[in-house]
């Protein structure tokens, strides 16, 4: 039953309003989060699976002393880190796991969302 002068609404956006408002900063930020901590997530289940990489932890403590520096402009760490790969031929391996976690992330979290939410709003 509907009133009259009353508009439907679906979690407090009005269905009738064409011009629907979102909050993309809060909608960026939470993105941003989410896909790190699913990420690091998902590097630490398949680190190594099919390649010589070491242990998880020894790799994930010099990339945060790169992300450091690099805010602070300098690149010691990554130079040592590079130097390491390609010495010990790793460099592709570390590449593919990089590329592998983003495909799976990418994947497993937001396709499926785009496909179950965002679409049905286009109809």
């Amino acid at each position: 039953m509907r009133l009259e002068n009353h508009e439907e609404s679906y979690l407090g956006v009005s269905i009738m309003d064409d011009n629907l408002n979102q909050d993309w900063a809060s909608i960026i930020i939470f993105f941003v989060i989410t896909f790190i901590f699913n990420m690091f997530i998902i590097n630490y289940i398949t680190w190594g699976a099919f390649t010589d990489l070491s242990f998880f932890y020894d790799h994930l403590d010099m990339i945060i002393r790169i992300v450091f520096e690099f805010s602070y402009g300098e690149d010691y760490t990554y130079e040592y880190y590079m130097g390491y790969l390609k010495e010990n031929n790793l460099v592709y391996a570390f590449l593919m796991q990089i590329v592998n976690c983003i495909y799976t992330v990418t994947n497993l979290f937001y396709l499926p969302y785009i496909e179950a939410f965002v679409d049905t709003r286009r109809n």
